[in-house]
């Protein structure tokens, strides 16, 4: 079983059990921040500063403060979670994928999901660029074949940058590592 989806699957599940917080909004604007605004905040501090390198990076913190509260107050004045009804319906979406691959869930048990391990991988792609790869193993509570819950092991991996995110069935292995003893 590989599910391809362009989300992270756990990020969706924190995203509609937390309440909306500066935490939330940093966590889900990210590429939005490094692709956009910070390119736009160095350049304007660097023409408000003229060119003082070390008033430019001590004011990108508060630049990125000020557009975080702004964004969390907009959505709070408004009454509304635009991170959690998209991470609802994608959810939702979610929960049909896993029934087609005889993977009995339903919305609710899947929102009782929690992470339990993440490990991050080096290695080279096939034009011998590093990448980092990141893997998340998530216990999913599943119905077994008498309706009982019990608990499955999704394996979450992702290449860092890429909207790739592709779920299987996988179990955390502890890696065995030898011990060299200096006495």
């Amino acid at each position: 079983m590989n599910l391809v989806i362009n989300y992270d699957f756990f990020n969706a599940i924190k995203d509609v059990n937390e309440p909306l917080s500066p935490f939330k909004v940093i966590r889900n604007s990210k590429r939005f921040n490094t692709m956009v605004a910070l390119p736009y905040f160095i350049i304007m501090n660097t023409l408000q500063y003229k060119g003082d390198l070390e008033k430019i990076f001590l004011t990108l913190p508060i630049n990125f403060g000020v557009i975080t509260l702004l964004e969390t107050f907009h959505n709070l004045l408004l009454h509304k979670d635009e991170y959690k009804e998209v991470s609802i319906i994608r959810l939702k979406k979610l929960v049909n994928e896993f029934n087609d691959l005889n993977i009995d869930t339903n919305y609710d048990l899947l929102l009782k999901s929690e992470l339990y391990q993440k490990k991050y991988h080096l290695w080279l792609n096939d034009d011998e660029l590093p990448v980092i790869l990141e893997s998340k193993y998530i216990l999913m509570p599943t119905y077994n074949f008498n309706g009982n819950i019990k608990d499955t092991s999704v394996l979450q991996q992702h290449v860092i940058g890429s909207k790739k995110y592709v779920l299987s069935l996988g179990t955390y292995q502890k890696e065995h590592k030898l011990v060299y003893n200096n006495i």
